[in-house]
């Protein structure tokens, strides 16, 4: 038996069934075309994804870690698309741009490598990042969704010092609004996605090696005093030689 697994440099996992059919299983993250009708889904290569089966899209999702099955007999060399069979309702997540305002959290990540996850790149200009955060734990349904709502997670980047020697330095920032002495001691996990097209844009992206992701990290609790500058870095490696 083979498993599908979404590794750290977030490629596409794929395997042939114990069967050694024609049936290919693949675990893999996608930005999801919420404007085809049918919703359909393009990988990090540019192949769009057609699922077989209506689907529905939370608003504000533009990305998903899905787990899907193809035929592969049935699908030509270089093909721009695939019809694939969902095995699992996709996992959706947000996609947001990085800000050049001045900004500062008020809340602290658990960490950036949850559950043995670690970030990466999609493709040139989108950063996945697992993240692990501290919220209250709510019994009742609307309550719990309030919570989670009022976290949100910002990218920001200094145009004057944000780049240098080929490394793109970025700050990430958790914030609640609006603030609160509530105790919050429960663990939460999601991934976000995070569109570094401006930033490119406005530098010598050729040049770029590595990003840099700075945040406030307290993994013990859920005070911002208390926690201390961590930093993760992610190989950016579409500009090797």
């Amino acid at each position: 038996m083979c498993l599908t697994a979404v590794l750290a440099s977030l490629s596409v996992c794929s395997c042939l069934n114990d069967s050694d059919n024609d049936k290919v299983q693949v675990q893999t993250f996608v930005q999801v075309n919420t404007y085809d009708l049918p919703v359909s889904f393009t990988n990090s290569v540019g192949v769009k994804l057609i699922p077989n089966q209506t689907i529905t899209v939370p608003d504000n999702k533009e990305m998903a870690l899905i787990n899907y099955q193809y035929d592969k007999s049935t699908v030509p060399a270089n093909a721009t698309s695939i019809t694939i069979t969902l095995l699992e309702n996709p996992y959706y997540f947000t996609k947001s741009p990085i800000s050049s305002a001045e900004e500062t959290g008020n809340a602290p990540f658990v960490t950036l490598e949850p559950y043995n996850f670690r970030g990466g790149f999609f493709n040139k200009t989108i950063l996945v990042l697992p993240i692990s955060f501290k919220y209250k734990r709510y019994a009742d349904e609307k309550e719990l969704k309030e919570e989670i709502q009022r976290h949100t997670f910002a990218m920001t980047y200094d145009h004057e010092t944000g780049f240098k020697d080929g490394v793109l330095t970025l700050h990430l920032h958790h914030s609640i609004t609006p603030e609160d002495d509530v105790q919050r001691d429960t663990d939460g996990f999601d991934f976000k996605a995070y569109d570094l097209s401006s930033v490119l844009s406005g530098i010598e992206s050729d040049e770029v090696t590595k990003v840099e992701v700075l945040i406030k990290e307290n993994q013990f609790n859920d005070k911002y005093s208390e926690a201390q500058e961590k930093t993760y870095s992610y190989e950016y490696p579409f500009n090797k030689k």
